[in-house]
């Protein structure tokens, strides 16, 4: 294979990965199915990419990249209040998640468990750092409570995050992995809001 011709195939690899990701999931993907539609011969994409296993890292990499890429313009983004950066920051995650196909968690789960393990550690990373700075920004217009320790709720979240993206657990409760961090998302930020009236919010 030329090498301008590997270059060709190389950039066109991620982006049509991407697309037959999202339209037939993770164990629908297949090297002969993306070789095709790419209209090189597998052996042309196994010079460029090793396995289907690396495909799907080299994707979950550009996806987090990308994601890295869009919290980072919504936290320096200047001239918007925290409820706005709040909804913006959650929306960003959330478009990245919805992108991906219902099921994508739970093959990763099951098929790669070492790219599972990398995922875990990029959120024990990205999260902290991300929503760190979320929380400093709300608690600088007086709109997170004071009391709120943000490298104990990073936790709590990362914590669930982990535990809720499981394949079980998403199974059981039949949400797509977008709509299982919203609620995530809903609960604890709900929790750590402040009120206008505080002796009308409920006591333990």
């Amino acid at each position: 294979m030329t090498s301008t011709r590997q270059a060709e195939t190389r950039a066109r690899l991620l982006p049509r990965a991407t697309e037959l990701l999202r339209q037939h999931g993770c164990r629908g993907l297949t090297m002969e199915a993306l070789a095709r539609d790419l209209g090189v011969s597998k052996k042309t994409l196994y010079g460029v990419v090793p396995s289907k296993e690396a495909l799907v890292e080299a994707m979950v990499r550009r996806i987090v990249s990308e994601l890295r890429s869009g919290l980072e313009g919504v936290l320096e983004a200047p001239g918007i209040d925290y409820a706005r950066r709040k909804e913006e920051f959650f929306a960003t995650v959330f478009g990245a998640l919805g992108g991906l196909p219902p099921r994508v968690f739970q093959d990763i789960e099951r098929d790669y468990p070492r790219l599972l393990q990398w995922i875990e550690a990029i959120r024990a990373e990205l999260l902290p750092t991300m929503l760190g700075r979320l929380l400093a920004l709300g608690a600088a217009e007086g709109r997170v409570r004071a009391d709120v320790d943000p490298a104990f709720f990073c936790s709590v979240f990362l914590a669930g995050a982990n535990a809720l993206m499981r394949a079980e657990t998403l199974d059981r409760f039949r949400l797509h992995p977008a709509e299982m961090a919203a609620r995530l998302a809903q609960l604890l930020f709900d929790g750590i809001a402040t009120h206008p009236n505080p002796s009308r919010r409920v006591r333990a």
